[in-house]
């Protein structure tokens, strides 16, 4: 049971991250910068992010994971004092841009070692999965309702104030839990190098990480574009911090208990439908993001949205991780993948925003979305020759 407690460590992450994009997109909104400017900072962040990630690919080892959570846990809470004795607005990219070198120094190997200390419990991997996809997206839900809160009632600094606690907190929590949260030296070098996992069927099942990276560097493609581009176009439609705040935690929130729910099954992650549907369901609610004008729009908007995004995680972990040989090598592209659609997606948005209106980026990102149904459906055809039922419930 000590060892589910590094699923904390996500949540508190993610709540920092989520707190950052909020405060600092948001910031740059209220000083009437243009859409391309606010998605800046959410493109500082990914660009270092992803660069990093993928050097720490070769960096971090096993015997210094915990070297590195904890010394990139303190950088954030340096980082988030900066913010403070710092406000000018366009200094907050440069301070994007070291936490963006900090946060990736803390996720880049966390996934192979949350699958290395959870291979000696009950829990399968998809199960772990679920809970992984769970827990950073309640930090991520958690970010702006909080801060939304605390803006409106006290001022910005305090958000970062938050930040730093989190962020010390989750240090202090490695390090008294370090001993726990490891497994035996043995287990973790086999599971985080190249022996097999803990499902003996996983060699039978069909490789589908590349499709893994396809479903899920379109969700997160779409994930960051409303991170940058909905702040803009909120405050131009005169929507308060806190409705704000509370929108973005309803998406994160729906995405946090659809990750969590599905985690629980494990034959729709070698099946076509739930993907498929939950795609569907997603470009509705960008459509209804796009085409909407206020919070009556906005709030099931982001339901439907969560629900796409919390399918799209899971399946991205788990294909990545249920390889019984490539799970290290994996997981850097995983990262790297994150950080470079943290670039692209407000990259793009930014500029459909500043060109073509603030709606256009949520309803190209509708039409994205049913393109990479079109592609899922080829994969697959061309993939799955085999009854997958039959491999996963074999006696």
């Amino acid at each position: 049971m000590i060892r589910l407690l590094i699923y904390l460590f996500p949540l508190a992450l993610d709540m920092v991250l989520g707190t950052l994009f909020f405060v600092c997109s948001l910031r740059m909104a209220e000083s009437g910068a243009s859409a391309l400017a606010v998605s800046m900072v959410c493109i500082a962040w990914a660009l270092t992010y992803a660069i990093t990630s993928f050097l720490a690919g070769r960096l971090v080892k096993t015997g210094n994971i915990v070297r590195y959570a904890v010394g990139s846990c303190l950088a954030l809470a340096v980082l988030s004092g900066l913010f403070i004795l710092l406000p000018g607005l366009r200094t907050q990219y440069v301070l994007l841009v070291g936490s963006g070198i900090a946060i990736a120094l803390f996720y880049t190997p966390f996934q192979a070692f949350m699958k290395a200390v959870m291979s000696g419990t009950k829990w399968t991997l998809n199960v772990s999965t679920g809970l992984y996809t769970a827990a950073w997206s309640t930090g991520m839900a958690l970010g702006p309702f909080v801060s939304g809160f605390l803006w409106q009632h006290f001022n910005w600094q305090v958000c970062h104030l938050v930040n730093a606690a989190a962020a010390l907190g989750c240090a202090w929590g490695i390090y008294r839990l370090r001993l726990y949260a490891v497994a035996p030296p043995s287990a973790v070098a086999a599971t985080v190098t190249s022996s097999a996992p803990e499902e003996p069927e996983n060699r039978a099942l069909p490789d589908l990480a590349l499709v893994g990276w396809l479903c899920g560097g379109i969700g997160f493609l779409i994930m960051a574009e409303i991170r940058a581009v909905y702040p803009t176009l909120a405050t131009a439609l005169g929507i308060g911090k806190v409705e704000q705040g509370m929108m973005l935690a309803l998406l994160f929130g729906t995405q946090a208990a659809t990750g969590l729910a599905l985690g629980f099954f494990r034959e729709w992650l070698y099946r076509l439908e739930i993907p498929v549907w939950s795609t569907l369901i997603g470009a509705g609610g960008l459509l209804l993001l796009g085409l909407g004008r206020g919070g009556w729009y906005f709030f099931p908007a982001a339901l439907l949205i969560g629900l796409y995004l919390g399918m799209c995680c899971d399946y991205f972990v788990f294909h990545s991780l249920v390889h019984p040989c490539r799970s290290t090598r994996n997981v850097a592209v995983n990262e790297t993948i994150v950080g470079v659609t943290g670039i692209l997606g407000p990259l793009g948005g930014g500029l459909l925003g500043d060109a073509f209106g603030l709606s256009m980026p949520f309803l190209a990102a509708s039409v994205l979305a049913g393109a990479a149904i079109l592609l899922q459906w080829r994969w697959y055809a061309q993939r799955m020759k085999r009854d997958v039922a039959a491999i996963l419930f074999q006696a």
